[in-house]
């Protein structure tokens, strides 16, 4: 009787000890980012969201040590790394290759317009989008089971919805018809084959992802450097109007309803900001926050967050500078 007792005690023993591997197992890794850890915070959510503003046009991350000009030109030679980052130049060379920009170099016409271009096997402005996307939906896809409030979830679901829209818009103004991605692909998933989605569809989707952005963001005071109300109006007037004005003069369908949106954007937005009259204050400053007509901006901070046009030696002359002067000033005074 003892003995089975024993026994008895033994096994509720060992079935214990294995209930305890169970949880062991079953506990959130301390060194990785998982699921569960990412979504289910506003600041964890915050802090996975930073990625999504690389797609921001902004000075380049990487130098190529190459001197090679064309290193910042929209090509398809840029490394896994800088797929990630805004170009520095990318609104520049989108508007040198078009009609917009006059060459100053002889003979100097769009290679685009005169069709002198291969069409490339892969592409930096095709494939980079779509590797933001891809972030997004994974994103929006951990919102939907979150634990965070529902208006913390409208919040975060208007940033990804701002994002995606922003970088469908890109591929949009390139290529017209795209493939149209809305949700977390897997490589057996069936859309990988999709064909592309004609350019009514698609450009309907963005404004009504911009819309949602728009009418559902929150105001939580994460900084400047955020995405807010005004920014989301500022791009829907710019969208409204590339898109509008892209199909009055295409003979396509509905280009008043975005013309209509762009104008209601911007009339939200003037009263607010006005054109900053000192040109270097806006171009040539160190910092944007608090100048008059930036709504939205990027911040760089030494050693932590900083773009290949920074030279440390100009930077340490320039302090050597002033604080010559200051100890100067000393003396005289």
């Amino acid at each position: 009787m003892k003995s089975k007792y024993l026994n008895l005690c033994i096994g509720a023993a060992a079935l214990l000890s294995l209930q305890g591997c169970d949880d062991l197992l079953d506990r959130n890794p301390k060194d990785k980012l998982t699921e569960n850890v990412v979504y289910n915070s506003y600041e964890s959510l915050k802090t996975y969201a930073w990625q999504l503003y690389d797609a921001f046009p902004a000075y380049d991350q990487i130098n190529s040590g190459s001197g090679n000009s064309n290193h910042d030109k929209l090509d398809a030679t840029r490394t896994t790394v800088q797929l990630r980052r805004g170009m520095r130049d990318m609104i520049m060379w989108a508007d040198f290759e078009s009609d917009l920009m006059d060459q100053g170099s002889e003979n100097g016409e769009s290679n685009w317009i005169w069709q002198r271009y291969d069409i490339p096997t892969s592409s930096y402005d095709y494939s980079a989008p779509y590797k933001n996307i891809r972030s997004i939906n994974s994103m929006l896809a951990g919102i939907d089971a979150s634990s965070i409030s529902e208006q913390e979830k409208k919040h975060w679901k208007s940033v990804g919805y701002f994002f995606r829209a922003y970088n469908h818009a890109s591929l949009l103004n390139r290529y017209g018809d795209i493939i149209y991605v809305n949700t977390l692909l897997t490589d057996n998933s069936p859309e990988l084959y999709n064909e592309r989605m004609p350019r009514d569809q698609v450009a309907k989707n963005i404004l009504e992802e911009l819309l949602y952005a728009r009418d559902n963001i929150g105001n939580y005071n994460d900084g400047e450097c955020t995405l807010t109300k005004d920014a989301v109006n500022a791009f829907i007037s710019r969208f409204g109007l590339m898109e509008g004005t892209w199909r009055k003069y295409h003979g396509l369908s509905d280009a008043e309803k975005y013309l209509e949106v762009s104008v209601t954007a911007s009339e939200e937005l003037l009263p607010k900001y006005k054109l900053h009259p000192n040109y270097d204050e806006v171009f040539n400053s160190e910092s944007l926050s608090g100048i008059d007509g930036i709504i939205l901006y990027k911040k760089y901070v030494e050693d932590i967050f900083m773009h290949r046009m920074y030279n440390p030696q100009i930077e340490m002359f320039a302090r050597f500078k002033m604080k010559s002067s200051f100890h100067k000033t000393k003396r005289i005074i």
